[in-house]
Formats: structure tokens, C-alpha cells, sequence
């Protein structure tokens, strides 16, 4: 074993990478070329940075499940809490829901109860 750790340590970097990936060596106008491509394809994948992550909650206001609604509604009321740029969109949004007729009671009880939490 202590040979064989002695042949790796005597090898030279270059010797080693050259044995191991063949002798064709790289030209620098291709490693550019191969870098910046590499850089914009990451920079397309980036997320928008518009997207606003209580979008995707709104839908499952219409929800017939009174479960569904509450935890809908607790999550919208989460995020207004914590962030202000989207508290008055997210404050609209559900003030309409609460003006909507075809809500229960108990819905609408839930909804006022909620919104009064975010403005205190």
C-alpha cells in the first residue's frame, strides 16, 4: 500500500491529468467560448424575480372545503404580516373575497377575523 501511495505522491499534477484525460489540451479561445456559454445558460434558468409567492395561494380561496379556504386564507394573512410590498395587494384580494355573497358565515367570519389580525 505505501508503494502504491508513494507512486501517486511521485506523479506530477500535469503527468496525472495528462495520463488520465489524454494529451489534447484545450485552446484558450475555446475554454472562453465553453465559459460564457456556461454563464448564459445559468443566467437563463434564473427565477423571475417578479413572481410573487402569494399568487400561486389565491386560487384556493374559491375552494369548496371550508379546510382548504382557512388555511388559504391563514397563509395569505401570514405573508401580509411579514411583508409589506405585497400587503396591500394581498389586503384588496381579500377584502373582495370577503364582499363575495357566495361565502357561509362561518367563511366570511374566518376571512373578517383574519383581516383584522393583519391591521393591528
Amino acid at each position: 500500500m505505501k508503494k502504491i501511495f508513494n507512486k501517486f505522491t511521485a506523479l506530477k499534477p500535469s503527468r496525472l491529468l495528462e495520463a488520465v484525460f489524454g494529451k489534447d489540451k484545450i485552446s484558450k479561445h475555446a475554454a472562453l467560448k465553453i465559459q460564457k456559454d456556461s454563464f448564459d445558460s445559468r443566467k437563463a434558468c434564473q427565477r423571475n424575480n417578479y413572481d410573487r409567492p402569494y399568487a400561486d395561494i389565491v386560487p384556493f380561496l374559491d375552494a369548496p372545503e371550508y379546510e382548504v379556504f382557512c388555511s388559504a386564507v391563514m397563509n395569505l394573512a401570514g405573508i401580509a404580516k411579514n411583508c409589506r410590498s405585497d400587503r396591500t395587494k394581498i389586503m384588496n384580494i381579500l377584502k373582495k373575497k370577503a364582499a363575495d355573497k357566495n361565502l357561509s358565515a362561518e367563511q366570511k367570519k374566518y376571512l373578517t377575523a383574519q383581516i383584522d389580525k393583519i391591521l393591528k
